[in-house]
């Protein structure tokens, strides 16, 4: 049974010695994360890569085979309902990710792509535009190129 004296005692007299622990696994942690895990320096890049006037980029994040990314529809008026933005918009992003060596290099080990486009709002909505890009997607593409 748990009892909260000798608890209270036992942290009484290691207290220094638990704290600095936390204070370093912390340290180590942001260390790591900040060198090792590339995950905070992608952003850029992808700001950059996929540049366009109604986009701004969130984040990205990988897990598992898959990497996502994350945009903001900044026009409000410029809705993408109609089948043919539809595909002009997604031609437009398996183009960007089909041409993007970082991209490319991850699906042909295997992954996939995941586009969302939400709507700017404070509360949350389910995207409005979802695009899964695979390998043989980006060979078609590149295919029809030639």
């Amino acid at each position: 049974m748990f009892n909260p004296l000798k608890f209270l005692r036992w942290y009484k007299r290691y207290e220094v010695k638990i704290l600095i622990t936390i204070l370093l696994v912390g340290l180590v942690y942001t260390i790591a994360d900040s060198f090792l895990f590339k995950g905070k320096g992608k952003n850029e890049y992808f700001v950059e890569y996929f540049e366009k006037e109604n986009l701004n980029f969130i984040h990205s994040s990988r897990s598992g085979n898959g990497f996502f990314l994350v945009f903001k529809h900044l026009n409000e008026r410029e809705e993408v309902n109609s089948r043919e933005l539809k595909a002009k918009f997604g031609q437009f992003i398996i183009h960007r990710v089909c041409h993007s060596p970082l991209l490319l290099k991850h699906m042909e080990q295997g992954g996939y792509v995941s586009v969302d486009v939400s709507a700017e709002t404070t509360s949350y909505k389910v995207p409005r535009f979802n695009l899964n890009i695979r390998l043989d997607r980006c060979n078609d593409k590149i295919t029809e190129e030639l």
